[in-house]
């Protein structure tokens, strides 16, 4: 039987506890003022301390926050979902994927449409490539990011994580509050519990639509250019007014 896609969740947002823009609270309202999320993750960089802050005040905004980061493993970025305690990175992907599993958390491999570019004739070293994906015990692929600019070719990777039997993710990779929401994971119910059930029993559906112009500009800058020091520099000065760029 087809499930029916109640929920709503973003499990890719970044805050200024890594290199996002905004902080948790300002991410935690808006999502409340101009989304209709139920659960969101703080998916920061090698970092939980933000995911478990925003899980500490997300009953305040009406919304669920699971504990989650961005691991930055030897192989590629995975996002690890449910976990307590850091995952180090720079470990191979298996092992990061290990130590998530023994956290009682999901592990789901970032950006998994990138190989399937054509403006990609290489695979990146952060990417894991799907082709090797099941030599690993992923247990789901990010087959939509809103912020990758690329044709459509989703279906891509919904074909592959059919193959390896593994769930199927959206989010939106966002650095900064307008990109909030663009990218989803679609799941049956409501809830954080809910959505952790779909992802085990592979019943769920990515979906969004990719970041306008405009976003793609604040993302570039804050992808390429916040890692310099004037980057740094007005990162720490003018991230107030930049985390309120409007949709």
């Amino acid at each position: 039987m087809t499930p029916f896609y109640t929920g709503k969740a973003d499990i890719h947002i970044h805050s200024n506890h890594s290199d996002g823009a905004a902080s948790i609270r300002e991410i935690l309202d808006y999502v409340r003022k101009h989304t209709d999320l139920n659960v969101v993750a703080i998916a920061d960089h090698d970092t939980l301390d933000g995911s478990l802050a925003a899980r500490d005040v997300a009953h305040e905004y009406g919304l669920e926050a699971i504990p989650a980061m961005e691991v930055s493993s030897r192989h590629g970025h995975i996002l690890a979902l449910w976990v307590e305690r850091p995952i180090p990175a720079g470990l191979p992907a298996g092992e990061t994927i290990a130590r998530i599993h023994e956290q009682g958390g999901i592990a789901v491999a970032a950006h998994a449409i990138e190989p399937f570019s054509a403006s990609l004739l290489s695979v990146r070293p952060r990417v894991l490539a799907p082709w090797r994906l099941k030599d690993l015990e992923i247990d789901g692929l990010e087959a939509f990011n809103a912020s990758i600019t690329i044709p459509p070719v989703e279906w891509l990777a919904v074909l592959v994580a059919q193959h390896l039997g593994v769930a199927v993710t959206g989010g939106s990779d966002a650095h900064y509050l307008g990109t909030i929401g663009r990218g989803v994971t679609l799941f049956p119910g409501h809830t954080a519990e809910d959505l952790k059930t779909a992802l085990l029993e592979r019943r769920t559906m990515a979906g969004g639509a990719r970041y306008a112009l405009k976003h793609y500009a604040g993302h570039v800058w804050h992808r390429r250019i916040s890692h310099t020091r004037l980057g740094l520099w007005a990162s720490r000065n003018l991230a107030p007014a930049y985390a309120r760029i409007p949709r």
